[in-house]
Parts: structure tokens; sequence; C-alpha cells
């Protein structure tokens, strides 16, 4: 949490930097960065989805700052990494099943306003290594149900599903807190699932 001062070298041979010090510091709250962002106190942002929607349509702060919008090559991907040390987990056509339950599409729409792409590995669509002969996996509940059934899973009285050995399909999700980009997916993931008898429960952690 302690600032980072780095300051301009004056005895350096080559061509100055144009900044005499740069000052970094560490905000771990999402609403915490966007306050000191419109207060001043820093000079630069980057804005997740929904937080840039809302700036834009502040004109007292947009008559003095300049906005961007790009692809960014550096900008990563968001996924989910699948515990294969959990028995309900195990089975790969499990874990395929999780991936055709959610409505990836709908979530760029609605949690990243159209703000991103649907992935189909770790490869930006920008860089050499993408292959766009790759077809994302779609959103399929009748497969994924077709999918778990033949891995044993079935759903009990209670409309929770069953695996084999009779364990309930229930799992923490944990992700980054403070992020209410996170906190969407997590509620969207939770919704999804929940219609297929998995009990989701969201552990967001610092």
């Amino acid at each position: 949490g302690t600032p980072i001062h780095l300051v301009r070298n004056e005895r350096y041979w080559g061509l100055a930097p144009a900044f005499d010090r740069l000052v970094f510091q560490e905000i771990s709250s999402d609403k915490a960065r966007l306050a000191t962002f419109r207060n001043g106190q820093s000079d630069l942002f980057s804005a997740s989805p929904e937080q840039y929607r809302e700036l834009i349509k502040d004109p007292s702060l947009m008559s003095h700052v300049q906005k961007f919008e790009y692809e960014n090559m550096l900008g990563g991907y968001r996924f989910v990494a699948w515990n294969e040390l959990n028995p309900l987990f195990a089975d790969k056509r499990v874990r395929q099943a999780m991936t055709l339950l959610l409505d990836r599409q709908r979530m760029i729409q609605e949690i990243q306003y159209g703000y991103a792409v649907l992935a189909t590995g770790p490869f930006n669509p920008q860089s050499k290594q993408y292959n766009p002969a790759v077809t994302p996996w779609g959103y399929d509940v009748a497969a994924a149900q077709k999918l778990l059934a033949e891995a044993g899973f079935k759903p009990g009285a209670d409309n929770v599903l069953y695996s084999p050995n009779g364990k309930r399909f229930e799992f923490k999700l944990t992700y980054p807190a403070g992020a209410s980009n996170y906190d969407q997916m997590a509620l969207f993931m939770k919704d999804a699932y929940a219609k297929a008898g998995m009990i989701l429960k969201p552990d967001p952690l610092e």
C-alpha cells in the first residue's frame, strides 16, 4: 500500500524522459480507484466496462480528460480454472458441461457491455498465434445435461444434482474481492448453474 516514487536520473546520458517523477499507488478497491480519478488525485484510470459506460456520460469529467477505446494485446482474458482434485470436476464431461451451461455471449453484452470477445483459447485475436478456424463453444443446456447424465450425475428429490457417489453438486467459486465486474459474473454463473441443479457459493477474497 505504500506509494512507489520513480525519479528521473538527471545524470542519464541519453534523451531525458518527459516526466521528472512517476508515482504508483496501489489501490485494491474499484470504487476507491474511481473516486481517486474523479477527484483528480490520479492521472490514469483503466475503467471496467460498467465504469466506462458511466464516466463518458459525465460532461464535467469529459471536459478535462481524454478517453481511449482500444483492444489491448496484453489485456488478458477471464477464465475459470476447475479444480480437478475436487471429485465433482474430475470427469472431463462435467467440465465441458460447465462451459455449455454459460451463455457467454450474453455475459459479454450484459456484463461487459460489448467490450469483449468470446475466447477460444489463451491467444489474443490480434496475435499471430490466434487460430480463427477454432470455433468457440456455444450455449447448449441440452448438450450439457446429456454430458452430466453420461458422467453419472442425477437430480435428487431436492432438485439438486448428485454425483454417482451421492455427493451434492455444491462448490465455491473464489475470485478477487472489491471488483463489481467479478461480482456480476459470479452471480450470473450462480443463476446459470442453479438452473441445472448446481449450487455455486461465491467466495470473494482479497
